[in-house]
């Protein structure tokens, strides 16, 4: 949640209070709730033994949260879109906080993957109502605004994470679930009560709407309502969906397995935790600087640099046997939280405003399906072959695929 930095911009404000900045605390608090997700890796071991199952089996959870993540998101934006924010956040709270609470009761692997299931029936909410909502309140400064309000989920691993383990260390995994769930009720409810879906409704225009700072976008507004059936036919959306699944894919399978990693080379599990929220709390400032600069140099071009230096830091990833991992968390974390801002802003662009929060629920189905596919098949590569060198290969060759479709993306043209 980026929202001490929310707070702080609108305590300098020097004109009257504008609610679009706290709808963007109250969306980035919403996203802050994710970093429990991301922290399912610091679960992975504990349940592995007291379960008895391998790592793949285990990360499969993870992967049909993803999945099941990934349709929820599209009924949650639909939702969005014809309903208000209200009603799908209350029921997405509802959803998450049962699920968790439920988690503390598993006696076997199958209630692992039901639960978990229950928990992403209201998870691919995340994805969908924060950035469509956002973007709705935000002309002038939607790349800060969308750099803020991505950072949620950075903030919350940062934070969390060390939280989550000190928790798993304290009492155990299971009671670490419990609190989690009633964290989560808490925040939801909050931000039903205080999110509004775009600024008309409280009788405003969208922030820097004045009539002389023209909103960054590469397709016409005017233009913009299109349907599901059009979609699939254009070369835009296919593409799209190829970025969201092959740079979602090396995210999970980082943020699934790299305390698992790191405790493997000889880290201990408090430093190993404490590399996984690195990564996340470097991604914060990383999301905000993307959103800004990408604004700036145009969306396409800010997700190329990205890839570029993804794809590098990933390689040499598979060579790291020491302090060489905290170089990693810190340039990682910083682009790949880019890729984040800029992925959201870039999706804008191409398709509009008006059903957006739709939109994103259909794409999103493509980066849920790829983090399902990372966060499973480094698991089951370590399973195989005792390591995870060949997942670290598969990661970087995901980001070369990811620049390869951005550079080919185009604007839908009416």
């Amino acid at each position: 949640m980026d929202v001490p930095l929310a707070l702080l911009i609108i305590m300098t404000e020097k004109k009257p209070l504008f609610y679009g900045w706290i709808v963007l605390t109250a969306c980035s608090a919403v996203s802050f709730c994710w970093g429990i997700f991301f922290s399912y890796g610091l679960f992975l071991k504990p349940i592995a033994a007291d379960l008895g199952y391998g790592r793949g089996v285990i990360s499969s959870a993870f992967s049909v949260f993803m999945v099941v993540s990934a349709i929820s998101g599209i009924f949650m934006g639909r939702l969005t879109d014809k309903h208000g924010t209200k009603l799908p956040l209350f029921i997405s709270g509802l959803l998450i906080s049962i699920g968790l609470v439920l988690c503390s009761q598993i006696r076997c692997v199958w209630q692992l993957y039901l639960f978990y299931g229950i928990i992403s029936a209201g998870a691919g909410i995340v994805f969908t109502l924060p950035p469509a909502t956002v973007q709705r309140w935000f002309v002038k400064r939607r790349g800060l605004a969308l750099g803020i309000m991505s950072s949620g989920t950075g903030v919350g691993a940062l934070i969390l994470a060390p939280l989550i383990s000190h928790l798993i260390a304290l009492y155990d995994w299971r009671v670490s679930f419990a609190i989690l769930g009633v964290f989560v009720f808490v925040i939801f409810l909050a931000a039903a009560l205080i999110i509004s879906p775009n600024p008309e409704i409280k009788g405003l225009k969208p922030y820097g709407d004045n009539g002389f700072i023209p909103p960054p976008k590469e397709v016409d507004e005017e233009k913009s309502g299109w349907n599901i059936r059009e979609l699939l036919q254009t070369k835009t959306f296919w593409l799209t969906n190829a970025i969201c699944f092959f740079s979602i894919l090396p995210t999970y399978l980082i943020a699934i397995h790299i305390d698992a990693f790191a405790t493997d080379i000889g880290f201990s599990e408090k430093t190993a935790a404490f590399i996984f929220g690195l990564i996340f709390g470097v991604s914060v400032p990383g999301r905000i600087a993307g959103g800004i600069i990408a604004e700036r140099i145009g969306w396409r071009k800010g997700i190329l640099v990205c890839c570029v230096v993804c794809t590098f830091i990933l390689l040499w990833l598979t060579m790291i046997k020491g302090p060489g991992l905290y170089i990693f968390a810190i340039i990682y974390g910083f682009f790949f939280g880019s890729r984040a801002a800029i992925l959201l802003g870039l999706i804008g662009s191409l398709f509009g405003m008006r059903f957006l929060a739709g939109v994103l629920g259909i794409i999103n189905i493509s980066g849920f399906l790829g983090g399902a596919a990372g966060s499973s098949l480094a698991g089951f590569i370590f399973d195989n072959t005792g390591s995870y060198n060949a997942a670290f290969f598969v990661g970087a060759l995901s980001w070369i695929i990811v620049g390869v479709a951005s550079h080919f993306v185009k604007p839908l043209q009416s």
